[in-house]
């Protein structure tokens, strides 16, 4: 992980308290940022294409200067948004899609789900705690977001960089992080978040599904648990090819399987 020890010249009497959105849903997440020297290779710019056009932002220098402040306040946001991010993500017309994802918002907290027909059959075979397993595949479902979608300043502190005006440029109408900011928050949401979690779902996962009572009481957990790590991979696969088309990348990952030397 980027430490702040790996930035030269940081000047902490400088710092700056900024504030950070990706959508539009009433939540912002809240860094400690400072200003640094470049090293000889650091990436300050974006660079990117649309519609076969290049394009280069040029951004001032600053990284997040306390990432132990950084680590809760990424944890308080994913607890307050990531309802607001299935809200704004999850397509409602898609109706047996969205409905899943309602079902799963009430059972992590040991409430059942909705269907009558269901709720007797619930109520006389799983157990009413709280559900870890439904509420980790969730929080992995809305952690994963935050390293897919774009991260933009939101406050009245914009580090002297006003929102794009160019119609054709990615970032009309935004004002987005420095990349060394935006590569810092993906590795401690990475790390400090998505891989402690995995690990949980893998413990959790596995204790249900290799004892038979657990297995048996525990099905309709597991299955909204799988559902909504399938919608999450998903959701990486359509990220992953927005992020390719941003770069100019042009390599089919079908003749990658065609051709795996």
């Amino acid at each position: 992980m980027l430490n702040v020890s790996d930035f030269d010249g940081l000047h902490r009497s400088q710092n700056i308290e900024l504030e950070l959105k990706q959508l539009d849903i009433g939540e912002v997440l809240r860094l400690t940022v400072a200003l640094y020297k470049p090293k000889p290779g650091d990436k300050t710019a974006y660079e990117y294409k649309k519609d076969g056009v290049s394009y280069e932002l040029d951004m001032p220098p600053y990284c997040i200067g306390d990432l132990e402040k950084a680590r809760e306040s990424i944890f308080t946001y994913v607890r307050l948004a990531r309802r607001k991010y299935i809200d704004c993500l999850i397509d409602k017309a898609n109706r047996p899609l969205w409905l899943a994802f309602q079902y799963a918002l009430q059972y992590e907290v040991g409430g059942h789900v909705i269907l009558p027909r269901l709720r007797k059959f619930l109520t006389n075979n799983c157990s009413v705690p709280q559900k870890p397993l439904v509420q980790r595949a969730i929080d992995i479902w809305a952690a994963t977001r935050l390293i897919e979608r774009t991260w933009e300043l939101c406050g009245e502190e914009t580090l002297g960089i006003k929102p794009i005006r160019n119609k054709n440029d990615p970032w009309e109408g935004h004002v987005p992080v420095t990349p060394i900011m935006d590569q810092q928050l993906d590795q401690v949401v990475i790390r400090e978040v998505l891989k402690p979690l995995q690990e949980g779902l893998v413990i959790e996962i596995r204790k249900k599904l290799f004892n038979d009572k657990e297995r048996k009481d525990s099905w309709f957990e597991l299955f909204l648990a799988k559902f909504i790590l399938l919608n999450n991979s998903e959701k990486q696969i359509a990220a992953e090819r927005e992020f390719a088309d941003r770069y100019g990348f042009t390599v089919s990952v079908w003749r990658l399987f065609q051709n795996p030397k």
